[in-house]
């Protein structure tokens, strides 16, 4: 799509390498990561490995469809909080506690990124697309795309153009 080959271009340009379709298969060093070996038997040096665990609850978002996902964006873990919040509330306030569990949980799913100098932003859930529309600007300089699952808009993402994306 054209924000991730833009996005790629412009993390090559900053010398970053990618390794698509690679996998984990050891690590280098003893009572420090030195570096990583890919399953291909690539070694890349490093001097801090970052492992992110995710987030590991599969809920249905309504607004998108009924099948349970993984959401791993940023303002998910506030939003679950207060979920649980809500429902703890009314369970000690001696109220239907059930009956706000079987609430729809909807919550837009967004995050936000600063890549070198650029601001990227996104809400919904942009990976269930099967076509993107550039609705803005243009991708080399500051864009916004809008993402169709069908006729279905399921989100937007922009570099720059924080109102137009918000909006």
């Amino acid at each position: 799509m054209v924000l991730g080959a833009e996005l790629l271009r412009r993390h090559e340009a900053n010398g970053v390498s990618f390794y698509f379709g690679e996998s984990l298969f050891g690590l280098v060093g003893d009572a420090n990561v030195e570096g990583v070996i890919l399953a291909s038997g690539v070694v890349l040096e490093c001097d801090v490995l970052v492992v992110a665990v995710g987030d590991v609850a599969r809920y249905v978002n309504p607004q998108f469809d009924l099948i349970p996902r993984r959401v791993e964006h940023w303002n998910l873990p506030s939003e679950t909080g207060k979920r649980a919040g809500q429902i703890i509330a009314v369970e000690l306030a001696g109220g239907d506690a059930d009956a706000v569990a079987l609430t729809p949980f909807a919550p837009l799913p967004s995050f936000w990124s600063d890549q070198y100098d650029a601001n990227l932003l996104a809400f919904g859930m942009t990976y269930l697309a099967d076509r993107s529309e550039l609705v803005a600007g243009t991708p080399d300089t500051e864009c916004v795309v809008e993402y169709f699952r069908g006729e279905d808009l399921v989100g937007v993402c922009g570099i720059g153009m924080r109102s137009a994306v918000q909006s």
